[in-house]
């Protein structure tokens, strides 16, 4: 699974130098490539971490196994959808979207019941936002990058550096992990200079380390007091265990 995902179709006639490589195959970066791909440019998406959608019964009990899988629904509104239409994908992702019309507010602490409701448009319930998998979006874009004839997806090609040629060089061990110093010197086992590197690598980036290094650029992170806990309410009698399942539900605290 950590080779080459192409289409047996040919590739698209396009000049050498139109070759974009995307890191990062999450939702950022899948929508990227699609676009890309769609102006007919020869595109090449690296992810270090092995392909999510295999073994899925080994996996399913593991809340761990990976940031696509557990993370929180993804709230879609009519940008989000503007581009899922520049690439065909809207009326089949809205097939399986949930309509939220409002913020359901909770108060209390021994009630699951809302306390107040706050709707986008008063005047138009329609006029909303909808909430989608992001585990089940990526894997939609995934699917139809992978259809492309004009592109190359790579599970287990774990970026190291970009050095000053343009070149990117990877690891395959398949890992995911990030080599333990920044080594801009050592050449990787796969190599692309592409016309266009994007990173979509995360918080974490391994393109915006390169940027960084090699134009001697200051950035800065700070950090949010909040954490992140993922919890689950079950159904009760088959049915939402929350009356308004139409709505985002928020408990504020602190």
């Amino acid at each position: 699974t950590g080779g080459p995902r192409e289409s047996s179709r040919p590739h698209m006639s396009a000049p050498q130098d139109q070759q974009v490589a995307v890191v990062g195959c999450g939702l950022a970066g899948c929508m990227t490539g699609m676009l890309f791909a769609k102006r007919g440019f020869r595109v090449i998406l690296t992810e270090k971490n092995e392909d999510w959608r295999q073994n899925e019964e080994e996996m399913k009990d593991d809340l761990h196994r990976n940031n696509i899988k557990r993370s929180i629904n993804l709230a879609l509104s009519h940008r989000g959808r503007s581009a899922l239409k520049q690439i065909g994908l809207e009326e089949e992702v809205m097939r399986f979207a949930v309509p939220m019309v409002g913020r359901a507010i909770h108060t209390s602490k021994s009630s699951l019941d809302a306390d107040a409701f706050q709707p986008y448009d008063e005047n138009d319930p329609s006029n909303c936002i909808y909430s989608v998998s992001r585990e089940r979006l990526n894997n939609l874009l995934l699917e139809r990058l992978e259809a492309q004839p004009n592109v190359t997806v790579l599970f287990k090609h774990s970026l190291t550096h970009i050095d000053r040629k343009g070149v990117a060089h990877f690891e395959t061990t398949g890992s995911g992990d990030s080599v333990n110093t920044y080594n801009d010197y050592r050449k990787g086992t796969y190599q692309i200079q592409p016309r266009l590197i994007v990173g979509a690598d995360g918080a974490y980036s391994v393109v915006r380390e390169s940027l960084l290094r090699l134009n001697l650029t200051n950035f800065k992170r700070k950090y949010i007091s909040h954490g992140y806990k993922e919890l689950t309410i079950p159904a009760k009698d088959d049915k939402f265990a929350l009356k308004n399942h139409n709505a985002l539900h928020i408990w504020p605290r602190g």
